[in-house]
């Protein structure tokens, strides 16, 4: 029976085997047949599912209990799976025809050399992807060591976000010098490059060094920070976040303003909660004359200290400013807590409203602009002296 099923398979074999045996390409390089093309596929998929399906089960888990942010959970999963994908595809192409040593040959293929430093593809490639990976892990470990400074030195919001910046950027650097090493660029080869473009990059890059230095000295100095209520270039609104070119600013109006670090620097800003949010504002209303001073000044008061966001202490005060000519000019004084620019208006705005309400009732007369015209009754109007 075996004999009648291996003479029922030779024909199909004598068939399949030239078929398997096509060479594709052939030269003193490399050699492809068609059943290695069809056998590198198969292990590859094979050998992929399988290492995605380990990945997945046992790798994975492991990191996401370990890291928080999931921005860089998937950059670790994806550098895993580009390391396991050189690896089975190095298997891949050594059955498709390429042996070792011609990978190796191409992978050491040199590209350019830099004073006499010969920088391979190899090394290039290597270069770039520690350059992708380092730069996101760079804010990873950035937020991670400053979360560390943070417990054991219990620093404020600012401080905290200023050493997350600076041990970024230094972070960063540390890792464009590494890759550097890695191609096999010299530092020195830059002082030739740095030597020709100083003159362009000196006018080009002035404002954003300008900026850079500014943002330092934000950091540093703490005059403006995030949270804080803002009114620059007859924008308001709270700061959102400060950064080496740059300060982002929401509005009351919920919009955001990117206002460049030098401007913070350079203009006159009005910070409404540097040091607290408690200020002092004034209302001025006029009446009448013949108006009972005494009277208005109680009721000015009352509609003061009525006003549930005026502090209490320091008390208001409430001053006849002036004789002015068409009113009797008074003026309260009150200390209120804001949280917005907005409120403060809103607490001007109901003390009007009240101090309105509470004249009205005492008939006391707001004034208004007013001119006496004294005519002479003894001369007939619209002629003069000579007739």
């Amino acid at each position: 029976m075996i004999k009648n099923i291996i003479s029922k398979l030779h024909p199909f074999y004598d068939t399949l085997v030239p078929i398997w045996n096509y060479r594709i390409i052939s030269n003193q390089v490399i050699s492809i047949k068609l059943g290695n093309i069809v056998l590198a596929i198969s292990l590859f998929l094979i050998l992929w599912i399988i290492m995605r399906k380990l990945l997945v089960k046992l790798i994975f888990p492991f990191f996401k209990k370990k890291v928080e942010d999931v921005k860089t959970n998937k950059l670790i999963e994806n550098l895993f799976y580009l390391f396991f994908g050189v690896i089975i595809l190095a298997f891949s192409l050594n059955i498709l025809g390429f042996s070792f040593k011609v990978l190796m040959s191409i992978w050491a293929a040199n590209i350019f050399n830099i004073k006499d430093n010969p920088v391979n593809l190899g090394n290039l490639i290597i270069g770039f992807v520690i350059l992708i990976f380092g730069l996101r892990l760079s804010k990873y470990f950035s937020l991670e060591i400053n979360k560390l400074f943070q417990k054991r030195m219990d620093l404020d919001i600012d401080t905290s976000k200023n050493i997350e910046t600076l041990i970024k950027y230094i972070l960063i650097i540390i890792v464009i010098l590494f890759c550097l090493s890695i191609v096999g660029i010299p530092l020195t080869a830059f002082t030739i490059i740095g030597g020709s473009l100083a003159i362009g990059v000196g006018f080009g890059s002035k404002e954003l060094l300008n900026n850079f230095i500014s943002g330092m000295v934000l950091m540093s100095e703490k005059q403006h920070k995030i949270g804080d209520i803002i009114e620059v270039e007859n924008n308001s609104g709270i700061i959102e976040h400060i950064g080496a070119r740059s300060t982002r600013i929401r509005t009351f109006d919920n919009m955001r303003i990117t206002i460049p670090n030098s401007k913070l620097m350079e203009n006159t800003i009005t910070n409404w909660s540097l040091i607290d949010t408690i200020v002092r504002r004034k209302v001025v209303v006029g009446v009448a004359y013949g108006s009972p001073v005494k009277k208005v000044e109680k009721l000015i008061m009352r509609a003061a200290i009525e006003h549930h966001k005026i502090e209490e202490k320091p008390k208001p005060t409430v001053l006849f400013l002036d004789f002015a000519d068409s009113s009797l000019v008074f003026e309260v004084r009150f200390w209120t807590n804001f949280e917005k620019p907005i409120d403060m208006l809103q607490i001007e705005s109901d003390l009007r409203f009240r101090i309105e309400e509470l004249f009205r009732k005492a008939d006391i007369e707001i004034a208004f602009p007013q001119l006496d015209v004294h005519l002479d009754s003894n001369r007939p109007i619209g002629k003069s002296e000579n007739g």
